[in-house]
């Protein structure tokens, strides 16, 4: 004999369907990516476990997501990177070796990238961690699973701007929420201070900027180009190329978790931007 629901209980499952409903969409949506970059955290799990692994320690919860033709490349930085002798992911059914994009020996760090089919579901990766200390030797190798988190799932870059487009970009100091003409984005890091100059991301200004930016892994050298005005900067250097004259800018370029910091007024100024400073609400107005 079925029950009927009263009201009261029939008003509560409906609302929990329509929930549910929601949550399996989103989901599904999240395959149907717009072309773009992403932020989205993640963790590393013991093997068919809900526990950290100890690899957790070396690897920066907060990755990046590249999107295009419906394809999904995850990238990760490592820490303690030189510990780290090799790291594998499984790639239709195999483990391979994952794409080394980024390295920085300075900072003992690399980004590595490899291709995602559903962030919903965990990765399994391989990771071998070679330590060798006086009178001690660690070697430990580890079968994970990296898990993200799709509701933290954010746009961190927009197309680049098109030519006559105006452009108003909107940044905090010590905060990731960015703006681009009224657009919310999530920084991957935030703007900070350094020797008392504002140090922001060349990627996120560049590109929204209508700038292409470009790494080459054996220079590590960073490229800036629009309208064929070439900017080129080194990690730890103030001394910057622009098209082929060395300029010495305020404060050292710095590379941090990944991202190319930059002092704020030269990359401004250089890509033909007024920047504008609110002390009160310690905001970043760029503007073109």
């Amino acid at each position: 004999m079925i029950k009927k629901l009263n009201p009261i209980h029939a008003s509560l499952l409906a609302g929990v369907l329509c929930i549910l409903c929601f949550m399996t969409s989103h989901v599904k949506a999240i395959t149907q990516l717009a072309n773009g970059s992403y932020s989205i955290q993640l963790k590393a799990l013991k093997e068919n476990s809900s526990e950290e692994s100890r690899v957790q320690q070396s690897i920066e919860p907060n990755g990046e997501l590249k999107v295009k033709d419906g394809k999904a490349v995850a990238s990760i930085t490592m820490k303690d990177s030189s510990d780290i002798t090799h790291f594998k992911v499984e790639q239709q059914g195999a483990m391979r070796d994952v794409k080394v994009i980024e390295s920085n020996a300075e900072n003992n760090t690399r980004v590595v990238e490899f291709e995602v089919t559903d962030i919903t579901q965990p990765v399994k990766a391989w990771v071998d961690i070679y330590i060798e200390l006086p009178g001690l030797t660690y070697d430990q190798d580890y079968t994970i699973q990296l898990k993200f988190d799709p509701n933290s799932l954010r746009k961190i870059a927009s197309s680049a701007a098109t030519e006559g487009t105006s452009m108003n970009l909107l940044l905090y100091l010590f905060n990731k929420e960015a703006f681009s003409n009224g657009v919310a984005f999530q920084l991957s890091e935030a703007p900070y201070l350094k020797n008392d100059y504002t140090m922001v991301p060349a990627r996120f200004i560049s590109e929204n900027l209508g700038a292409q930016v470009t790494w080459d892994d054996q220079s590590k050298v960073v490229s800036i180009e629009r309208d064929h005005h070439m900017i080129q900067m080194k990690n730890g250097s103030s001394q910057v190329t622009v098209n082929g004259t060395v300029v010495t800018v305020d404060t050292a370029i710095e590379i941090k978790n990944g991202s190319t910091f930059v002092p704020l007024r030269f990359i401004a100024e250089q890509l033909g931007a007024e920047v504008k400073w609110d002390a009160n609400q310690k905001s970043i107005a760029i503007v073109r």
